[in-house]
Formats: structure tokens, sequence, C-alpha cells
């Protein structure tokens, strides 16, 4: 074989091992990339619930370097907002109005879609967004047998990634929870002889109801690639 044929042959074979290592913070195509993260979702003020921190995974198979498909998962701890809950005690001419909360345990599981744009330096700006479902968990105490709530959700937000090293970065996003088929009214805590008729004048009016609910959640992310033995081996 001549040389510059050889040399030629080297080149070929060398570039896609090259372009993988420059492109691991997107991960290269046939790979995976994980992405815990924590934050931080404003709910929306129709739901009925309290804004609250927030944890989750980001699971991703890379097809191509720009997209991806993968599942997500964000899990928070709120509790409802009394303001929107009250409740009553009659004894006799006296009112006794109180605010009626109970925590909650919202869960949003989604199978995502991963747009990643060209980068730029260090920074990869990307477009995520799926379908799933969301599930509350109601305090047992308060709700009894009906302490669950399931229902359908769709994600679809933003953000960039910040290139660390080949296999790790960071990520920032925000991305709107959507809630489908939302009942407020499971929520409430209060039965409905313990609801108040009286002086409902005096006390703020709760947002009127909504079916769907949009939830923002801003995020941070610790993303890597998974290092694969047999890869490794392989080298």
């Amino acid at each position: 074989m001549r040389p510059s044929l050889r040399m030629a042959l080297c080149a070929v074979l060398a570039f896609p091992s090259t372009a993988q290592a420059q492109g691991q913070t997107r991960a290269g195509a046939h790979q995976f990339s994980v992405t815990p993260h924590g934050g931080y979702i404003a709910f929306d003020k129709a739901s009925g619930i309290e804004n609250a921190a927030a944890l989750g995974i980001d699971a991703t198979y890379h097809l191509t370097p720009m997209f991806g498909i993968g599942a997500s998962a964000t899990f928070s701890r709120p509790k409802t907002n009394g303001d929107d809950f009250l409740g009553a005690m009659y004894l006799g001419d006296t009112t006794f109005i109180y605010r009626g909360s109970q925590p909650l345990t919202v869960a949003n599981v989604n199978l995502d879609g991963d747009i990643r744009l060209p980068t730029f330096s260090r920074i990869s700006p990307y477009i995520r967004g799926g379908v799933g479902g969301y599930t509350l968990f109601l305090d047992p105490q308060v709700s009894g047998n009906r302490d669950r709530v399931q229902r359908m959700s769709m994600n679809i937000g933003g953000g960039v990634g910040l290139r660390i090293t080949d296999r790790v970065g960071v990520s920032l996003d925000v991305r709107d929870l959507i809630f489908t088929n939302f009942d407020r009214d499971r929520l409430n805590p209060v039965n409905l002889a313990g609801r108040p008729v009286r002086f409902n004048e005096d006390f703020s009016v709760p947002p009127a109801e909504k079916s769907t609910v949009h939830n923002i959640a801003f995020q941070i992310g610790f993303s890597f690639v998974p290092s694969l033995s047999d890869e490794e081996g392989g080298r």
C-alpha cells in the first residue's frame, strides 16, 4: 500500500473518534447521557399548590449528535395552598375559619425528544419536550382511600448545556410541566359540610379553576456520558 493511501486511510479511521470526543457533552451518536437535576417549580396559581423545590433525572439515547429520545422524571413535595381551601366551624353565632392544607407528593414522568442545536464553543443550546403522566399523592389521613390522582401530562422547554470535560457538563433549563384534566377540588381536604357559607366576602377569592395547568420548572443539572466497558475494552 502506498504511503499516501495509507495516510488517507488512517485519517478516515481517526476522524470518527476525534469527532466523538469533541461532541461528548452533547453525546455522540448512539450514546447515552444522564442528567440528574434539581430546581424549583412555580405551580400554576389555579392548581391550589404552593411552589416547592424539586429533584429529577433525564436519560437520553442520542440517535445522532443533534437528536435523541429518552425519558425524564421530576419529583416534588409541596403542600396545598390553604387560602384556596377554607374550612369553617360554627359554634352558635361564632364562626371559626381555618385554612385547609395538606402535603402532597407530585411525580411527573415523560417520554421525551431532545434536539441539540449547533455548539458554540463549550455552550450547546437544546430544546426538549414530551408526553407522559403525572401523579398526585395526597395525604392518606386526609383523603382516605382516594389518596392518588393520575392524569396525562406534557412538557416543553429548553436550555443550555455547558461542557466541562469530554464526558461531563452542567445544564440550565426551564420547562413547562403541563397537567391535563386537572381537578383542583380533589385537593380540598375540607368536606362539603365544613366549607364556609358565611362571610365569604371577607376572604380572597381563589383563582378560577382550570382543567389544564402550566407549572414552570427552573432546573440546574449535572450531565455525564457513562463510560461503557465494552467500548473501552475495544480501544
